[in-house]
């Protein structure tokens, strides 16, 4: 009786046991039914908010995309004006430089006018002198009064002499002709040459690299300039030889 006992007591327990689990479980979905009809009005007005906030962003995105396409239209307007203006800086620079290149050899050939004009003067005064003309007269005559003694010397032997008596006499009493050294340069140049002189010190005493980088540059152009002004001089000496 007891072991019957048993069995029918544990089976109701079980059965009693399962649907109680099984109440719980309804009770449970009906919960969540009955919840989310609840707030399914505020969840779709929530969903509504999100949906028109991503309509906003998107055209707000695409106002951003045009007006970016706007600036890189202006961005490229203000390239094709920029390149203008580098077009005409270059014809402007390269003018420049043409008037510059001329006004140096105007420079150099005023100069050389100047010069070969006072070494005419200087001559023609010479020349002019009568101490100096007299002084050549006398001295000459006692070189070919030298000279008449070798009679019995061949014509190429008188020659000779006669020529180094007229060179002789020249040299000592007139002497040799004062040149300038480096005429063509102008005062520009020998400003700059100036510089160099002071350059070459302070290049010696530098110690940093950019300080003796930069007057590197400075020497450089020194001598560029330098050059500029010989070619000039080359080229119009030669047009007036010609």
């Amino acid at each position: 009786m007891n072991t019957d006992e048993e069995n029918y007591s544990s089976e109701d327990n079980r059965k009693r046991n399962r649907k109680e689990g099984e109440e719980q479980i309804f009770n449970k979905s009906q919960k969540i039914y009955r919840t989310s009809a609840k707030n399914r009005s505020e969840d779709e007005g929530k969903l509504d908010a999100i949906i028109k906030m991503m309509h906003i962003l998107t055209a707000q995105t695409n106002g951003i995309a045009t007006e970016i396409r706007e600036i890189k239209a202006e961005q490229r307007e203000y390239k094709k004006e920029i390149r203008k203006i580098q077009e005409k800086l270059k014809k402007v620079n390269q003018s420049n430089m043409a008037i510059r290149k001329e006004n140096d050899e105007l420079k150099i050939e005023l100069k050389l006018t100047t010069n070969r004009i006072e070494q005419l003067k200087k001559e023609q005064r010479e020349n002019n002198d009568q101490k100096t003309i007299t002084k050549h007269q006398n001295a000459l005559d006692e070189e070919l009064g030298i000279m008449e003694e070798l009679e019995k010397s061949t014509i190429e032997d008188i020659w000779r002499k006669f020529k180094t008596a007229i060179q002789t006499t020249a040299q000592t009493v007139i002497g040799y002709q004062s040149k300038k050294e480096r005429i063509w340069l102008t005062d520009e140049t020998w400003s700059k040459i100036e510089d160099r002189r002071k350059l070459k010190l302070q290049i010696a005493a530098a110690r940093q690299h950019d300080d003796m980088k930069n007057l590197e540059i400075q020497y450089k152009e020194v001598k560029r300039s330098h050059r500029n002004d010989k070619r000039i001089y080359l080229r119009l000496s030669k047009k007036s030889r010609n």
